[in-house]
């Protein structure tokens, strides 16, 4: 056995968790991913629902129409906060 199957051998073997590529990496390089975060000022009628139902809303809504941010691929999270 080459020498290097064997180091990799020990290494694979002294970890607690099943060995796995990063999913941001290929080959060993790391992808560039870009996120854009926007901040939104809600109208004053909001306070009438709570937080997760807007969040919930802006999520649905925005998921049905991706097309109107453009360069977005997928909606990952929404969050409402008091201030």
């Amino acid at each position: 056995m080459h020498f290097c199957n064997v180091a990799f051998r020990h290494v694979f073997k002294r970890q607690k968790a099943p060995f796995r590529f990063h999913p941001k990496t290929q080959g060993g390089a790391t992808l560039l991913v870009k996120k854009a975060m926007i901040e939104v000022l809600l109208v004053e009628e909001s306070d009438e629902k709570t937080n997760r139902e807007i969040e919930k809303e802006i999520l649905e809504e925005l998921t049905e129409n991706m097309h109107a941010i453009p360069w977005a691929a997928k909606i990952e999270k929404t969050t409402v906060r008091s201030s």
